[in-house]
């Protein structure tokens, strides 16, 4: 099962999805979604891969649900607002994923 919520981080709301169950010694999985797109693109993978791992899905600022930056996108403007997002969801390691501009 997918779930969607929002976590305030870099002074934006950031909507995400997860799906899985986080596991000790496991490493969550990070997906991150190509321009302009959001983590929809995701749900069909997130529902093969949630039997075997905890799956964290953001969208990036200005897409999706997520809010927009104030100032002009920047790869640095992203980066900040989704390692805030991360660090709010108590994400410290995992193994990321993305995909096209998300890479």
């Amino acid at each position: 099962m997918i779930s969607r919520g929002y976590v305030q981080a870099g002074g934006l709301q950031v909507h995400y999805r997860t799906a899985g169950a986080r596991r000790p010694g496991r490493l969550p999985v990070v997906l991150l979604h190509q321009t302009a797109s959001s983590s929809v693109m995701f749900e069909g993978v997130m529902g093969l891969l949630a039997s075997e791992a905890y799956l964290f899905a953001p969208d990036t600022p200005g897409f999706g649900g997520t809010d927009a930056l104030a100032e002009r996108g920047s790869i640095a403007g992203y980066a900040a607002v989704l390692r805030a997002a991360l660090d709010r969801m108590e994400i410290d390691r995992c193994l990321l994923f993305g995909h096209h501009s998300g890479a």
